[in-house]
């Protein structure tokens, strides 16, 4: 028996093509996975793809769930921003504080 297949994104084709399921060495419980406390479990399955042979596992998660990873994943992106920024910022100080010292260090070195 044939398996049908279905549209799904192909991450060595990079877009939508069709792709098969692999027959599955476990039941169903033994392809859900936790991926860390607190979170959904998720459905890993792997795939073919009928056009390039790339096999690769794939995993199914709430939808909600990925919406908020990617919520997160902005957040984080501007927490990062906010450092760099201060960092910059505290670089800057230090500078300047080092060039409030040095100078009149350097202009008694110069006079003498």
């Amino acid at each position: 028996m044939k398996t049908p297949a279905f549209l799904r994104w192909c991450p060595q084709c990079q877009r939508a093509t069709d792709n098969a399921p692999l027959p599955q060495m476990g039941s169903d419980g033994h392809r859900l996975r936790c991926l860390r406390r607190g979170s959904p479990h998720a459905f890993g399955r792997r795939l073919y793809c009928l056009e390039c042979s790339h096999i690769w596992t794939s995993l199914e998660l709430p939808e909600d769930y990925v919406n908020e990873l990617l919520q997160s994943e902005k957040l984080v992106e501007e927490m990062r921003r906010e450092l760099a920024m201060a960092k910059l910022l505290l670089a800057k100080d230090q500078r300047d504080k080092t060039a409030e010292v040095t100078e009149p260090a350097i202009k008694l070195h110069r006079a003498a």
